[in-house]
């Protein structure tokens, strides 16, 4: 970073911004988006998946007028939804490239980690709020 480039000069910075993501909602039926996902064929707690969002990022976007932090960042950190876990999993780490309006790149890098306990209401809390009436 930080060279001129064919769009223009970048920040001469090693870090942009640091993001916590994690689950928001109850994903929606990519079918019929407006839906939420039908969980009355979810047998175990891997067959629910949430929407990912940026739960918390540093510095605040405000704070870097020169780069703004894409929306769609979450998408890239966890392509396949957030899906809780029965069974403890290890960290897993992967990098991705986004390109921005610009055409400017902004590199990241993903570190996945699955923290052992797991509160059950506010996962029913998140189920419900995504739209699904269902038995849990």
């Amino acid at each position: 970073r930080g060279s001129e480039g064919r769009m223009g000069l970048l920040p001469n910075r090693l870090v942009d911004y640091f993001c916590v993501v994690g689950p928001s909602k109850l994903a929606r039926n990519p079918k019929r988006p407006s839906e939420p996902l039908d969980l009355s064929r979810a047998r175990k707690l891997e067959d629910i998946k949430f929407e990912p969002s940026v739960v918390d990022v540093y510095p605040r976007p405000s704070a870097r007028p020169d780069i703004r932090l894409p929306e769609h960042v979450s998408k890239f950190v966890y392509p396949e939804g957030c899906r809780a876990r029965s069974k403890h999993l290890p960290p897993a780490f992967f990098t991705f490239v986004l390109t921005l309006e610009s055409g400017n790149r902004m590199y990241g890098a993903a570190l996945h980690f699955y923290d052992d306990a797991v509160e059950l209401d506010g996962l029913r809390d998140m189920v419900r709020e995504g739209g699904y009436e269902g038995a849990l």
